[in-house]
């Protein structure tokens, strides 16, 4: 049988009486004995334990990606006895084929 709150409204004091769903009995006040109780309103006594329960729980877990590629570290730029600053250097034409002379000697 469920419990519930009770308050006499003579005496001011708060019990707790247990009674089957759907009877209107109203019990005395143990403290005075009055019959002028009324049923107080509380949350329901009930908790839910585990998993299942919330909406989020039936929902996929995000997983890492396992195929990542691995990242080389970051490598500093050299630089070159040229170029003194970080930027790229251009690389050089290919040196253009000698001309022979014509002239006989």
């Amino acid at each position: 049988m469920p419990t519930f709150d009770f308050l006499c409204t003579a005496c001011n004091s708060t019990f707790e009486f247990s009674r089957p769903f759907g009877s209107t009995e109203h019990p005395k006040c143990p403290a005075c004995g009055s019959k002028k109780t009324e049923k107080q309103i509380a949350p329901p006594v009930i908790q839910f334990k585990g998993k299942g329960f919330y909406k989020t729980d039936s929902q996929k877990m995000a997983t890492p990606a396992k195929h990542t590629k691995p990242t080389e570290p970051n490598k500093p730029n050299k630089p070159t006895e040229h170029n003194e600053s970080n930027e790229p250097t251009k690389p050089t034409p290919p040196a253009a084929p000698k001309k022979e002379d014509s002239k006989p000697k």
